[in-house]
C-alpha cells in the first residue's frame, strides 16, 4: 500500500510529499520537496540572469496565463543579445 501526504508550505514556497510506502517486509517513509515560484519570481530570475521574457502563458498549447487561476505558468524567454 502507498499513502501519499502533501502538504503546502508559504516560505519557502513549496510543495512537501510524505510518501509512505507499506510492504510485508516494513514500512518506508520518503520525502519529496518541490519549490514552487510565482510568475513574478520566475520573471526576476530570467531578468536577472539576462534573459528577455517573450512569451507568457497558463500550458503548453498557449491559453491565457491568470495569476489567480492558472495551476501552472509557461514562460518563452531568450537570451538578451
Amino acid at each position: 500500500m502507498i499513502e501519499i501526504q502533501r502538504t503546502l508550505q508559504r516560505r519557502p514556497a513549496q510543495l512537501v510529499e510524505t510518501i509512505i510506502v507499506q510492504e510485508p517486509s516494513g514500512i518506508t517513509q520518503y520525502e519529496r520537496r518541490q519549490r514552487l515560484y510565482s510568475h513574478a519570481e520566475l520573471t526576476g530570475l530570467l531578468d536577472a540572469t539576462g534573459f528577455i521574457v517573450r512569451g507568457v502563458s497558463a500550458d503548453y498549447a498557449g491559453r491565457a496565463f491568470d495569476e489567480g487561476a492558472s495551476s501552472k505558468v509557461v514562460l518563452l524567454a531568450e537570451a538578451a543579445a
